[in-house]
């Protein structure tokens, strides 16, 4: 019998659980709701603006960037000086990606053209200037391009942070993986790491030899990096409407995304998967480091890299010490026409 090693710390899925204290509720209030309900309008139909939400389309047709310069924290944007990037207005002036075709950000040109539509809602003076901007390349700019440009900008504004946004999937649909963003530096690497290894497994749950029975019991919301699948946006958006007509009362979490709980536990096989499970528990020592993302919220960590102690490559793996476990597991894989089945 052949048995397989999860290094549970860097293979498959892992994550530090950390404290409930972490995940932040706020109740909207009327400003928050009524932003929230802009940027849903927006966002609904992006490929059919002339369709769908007419009165936005005929609101902001004639908006003219150029004539309010003066609406923008960084004239870059909107006028050009030699050496410097070229703004929205010129780019657009000299062609950009129509309407209706396929974006991607590995040409260098749609790239360039996504970015100076970002610092154009990024560097708007207030809401109501970004609002416009944002309706007037709702009609005007490729819709690929207006959806990435428009996530960025309303993560990193201040004026909109927490705005709850719809899954990528329902703007795009099959153009996106479910909830697999991806982030910069040491968690973009460390990411990377954790889907390549969840890749590995998933491809030998699927040509593994039959084994013994075990079962996993835990609960995956104590842990701090994962979240249940977004709710879809027409029930996300009947709720900011009760909230408004104060029926109702909208809350929101500070922490935009983190990993699909689906996905945090092994596929496994029908017939029952032979794993070996690595457990470390780590203490703390030290003052903790205090971190504030837009995107996971506020929260701590210790001086540890991540997926510590195997952040480095182990060969000949054999640990016995102080706070470590290896022990043998069974992941089953069930279908969801055998989930749904009532009796």
């Amino acid at each position: 019998m052949k048995f397989l090693t999860i290094l549970a710390i860097v293979t498959a899925v892992s994550f530090n659980f950390l404290a409930a204290d972490y995940n932040t509720i706020q109740i909207a209030d009327k400003d928050f709701l009524l932003k929230q309900k802009k940027i849903y309008n927006l966002l609904y139909y992006i490929s059919q603006p002339f369709l769908v939400n007419p009165s936005l389309y005929e609101e902001n047709c004639s908006y003219d960037i150029e004539a309010n310069v003066d609406s923008y924290t960084n004239t870059i944007n909107t006028k050009y000086n030699c050496g410097e990037e070229l703004p929205l207005s010129i780019i657009y002036e000299y062609g950009m990606l129509p309407r209706g075709e396929l974006s991607s950000l590995y040409y260098p040109k749609l790239r360039k053209e996504t970015e100076a539509l970002f610092r154009l809602f990024y560097y708007a003076k207030d809401f109501d200037t970004f609002y416009k901007t944002a309706l007037w390349a709702r009609i005007y700019i490729n819709e690929m391009q207006f959806g990435k440009a428009l996530f960025t900008a309303i993560t990193l504004r201040d004026d909109i942070r927490f705005i709850q946004l719809p899954p990528p999937y329902e703007l795009y649909p099959y153009g996106e993986e479910f909830g697999l963003e991806k982030n910069r530096g040491m968690n973009y690497f460390y990411g990377h790491k954790q889907l390549l290894s969840r890749y590995y497994l998933e491809r030998l749950s699927n040509d593994i030899v039959n084994a013994g029975a075990n079962k996993i019991v835990r609960n995956s919301q104590d842990c701090f990096f994962t979240v249940p699948d977004p709710e879809p946006s027409e029930i996300l958006y009947k709720k900011v409407l009760k909230a408004l007509d104060g029926s109702d009362k909208f809350s929101y979490a500070e922490r935009i995304h983190r990993f699909p709980e689906r996905l945090l536990l092994l596929k496994g096989k029908k017939e029952g998967m032979p794993f070996h499970i690595f457990v470390y528990i780590n203490p703390v020592e030290g003052e903790l480091i205090p971190s504030m993302s837009r995107i996971f919220g506020d929260y701590k960590f210790d001086h540890k890299s991540y997926g510590f102690p195997l952040d480095r490559p182990v060969f000949n793996f054999h640990y016995d010490g102080l706070n470590m476990m290896l022990k043998d597991i069974m992941i089953y894989h069930k279908d969801e026409t055998e989930l749904n089945v009532t009796y």
